[in-house]
């Protein structure tokens, strides 16, 4: 199996090195392909078997690449931290509230904020309404609608703030202004006609919604 060939190049690699390896740690996943049978690979003596979502770097990744269980963890951990925020802020000083609503509360979804943008309409919901009871908690007002919540605190909900993260991104590569590898995802458009619109991006074009439209690529 060339996985496997190369594999045993790149742990020679490391040996040589000095490295040593825990395959016990490896995590493999195959993109885009049907759970008709069990995938794996031996790497060391060890049988390594495929996964539909591996975790990197704290993000959980689907095999579709979609990141709806990854947002979904990040849902449960957050009413674990708004139920206990909500018991400890009637005890509190407004500083202290507001820091740890910024510094606990957020800070998950702040996290590489860009791919929730790659989850379902339910998925958005989720979150949502996670950040409307954590508006509840902080407040302490449990009456108001979300948006009255919003205006209070001069925000806009967690999506609208990844939207305007990633015009941010999108500008900073225009200009060049944005990491090499992130530049290779947003190429200038030329406009032939000047109809008031400039500076447009190319769409790539894509021939399905799951695996085009909606996805990373």
């Amino acid at each position: 199996m060339v996985l496997e060939s190369d594999l045993w190049k790149l742990l020679e690699l490391f040996t040589y090195n000095g490295m040593a390896v825990n395959s016990n740690k490896f995590q493999l996943m195959f993109l885009g392909i049907k759970w008709k049978q069990k995938l794996r690979i031996h790497v060391d003596g060890d049988k390594i078997l495929a996964k539909k979502h591996v975790k990197l770097l704290g993000v959980e990744i689907g095999n579709k690449l979609k990141f709806d269980r990854h947002t979904e963890t990040l849902f449960q951990k957050f009413k674990k931290k708004t139920s206990a925020f909500a018991r400890l802020n009637i005890y509190i000083s407004r500083e202290q509230a507001l820091w740890i609503f910024n510094v606990v509360i957020l800070s998950d979804f702040n996290y590489c904020p860009l791919i929730q943008l790659f989850c379902n309409k339910s998925a958005n919901k989720k979150i949502d309404q996670a950040n409307k009871h954590a508006l509840r908690a902080f407040y302490i007002d449990y009456d108001s609608t979300f948006q009255s919540l919003l205006r209070r605190s001069n925000s806009y909900t967690i999506h609208v703030q990844n939207l305007q993260k990633l015009i941010i991104e999108i500008y900073n590569s225009l200009d060049n202004m944005n990491l090499s590898i992130v530049l290779e995802f947003y190429e200038e458009k030329g406009v032939k006609y000047d109809l008031g619109k400039k500076n447009l991006c190319k769409l790539q074009k894509v021939k399905t919604t799951s695996y085009g439209v909606e996805s990373v690529s």
